[in-house]
């Protein structure tokens, strides 16, 4: 960092920015090119991927750009591109899913408002039976995928990813249906909760972990 650093330096008075000069923008294409060079030159000297850099004057930036690659590898879909979307599609259903538990909670006992337990005003009964219904679509959308996965995909963290997502989803609905029917305690709507941050977790990583070098 510290040679960078005066690389740097040295780069902006070779280049003749100085306090007064203008922008590099502003500057000619040699002055410019120059800069460039120097940075390329850095970067392929000690073999880096990727640079980027910012130089900044009085609170502006003046000169930032990205130089190399950001990806070692290539970020290919391991599936076909139908099998992608329809997992995307499942990502959005997951995210209605989670805004209508969140309303549920919120129509309940466990609202968190302690002088007026039903924050939202909802009848619970029936925003938990809408909830019901878009979390079996969703059920069917993550068997779908992991069917597809499973016969299109040679991946094996592709198959286990989308495996671990039918999980959850399953024990979610076991805890969700099991609180209903038993008068909501506590303990099983704080695992309720947990369970949907778990689900965020390994939804997001199938989606990712669907194409190459997912990270």
């Amino acid at each position: 960092m510290r040679l960078f650093g005066i690389l740097l330096a040295g780069m902006l008075l070779a280049t003749g920015v100085s306090a007064t000069a203008p922008p590099l923008e502003a500057q000619s294409d040699s002055t410019r090119t120059s800069v460039d060079r120097l940075v390329e030159r850095y970067r392929t000297g000690r073999k880096i991927p990727g640079i980027t850099i910012a130089v900044v004057r009085n609170g502006h930036v003046i000169k930032a750009k990205g130089y190399g690659t950001a990806d070692l590898e290539p970020r290919e879909l391991l599936v076909p591109h139908l099998v992608s979307t329809l997992a995307w599609v499942t990502a959005g259903v997951c995210a209605a899913v989670l805004v209508l538990g969140t309303i549920v909670t919120g129509s309940g006992p466990h609202s968190g408002d302690a002088e007026q337990p039903a924050r939202t005003g909802f009848d619970p009964r029936s925003v938990a039976w809408l909830h019901a219904d878009v979390v079996m679509l969703f059920v069917g959308l993550v068997v779908a995928v992991l069917v597809a996965v499973w016969l299109t995909s040679s991946s094996d963290r592709a198959k286990a990813t989308w495996r671990g997502v039918l999980l959850v989803t399953l024990l979610q609905g076991a805890i969700g249906y099991v609180q209903y029917f038993t008068g909501l305690p506590e303990v099983l709507v704080g695992l309720h909760m947990l369970g949907a941050s778990l689900l965020v977790v390994t939804m997001v990583l199938g989606v990712m972990n669907l194409r190459s070098n997912p990270l």
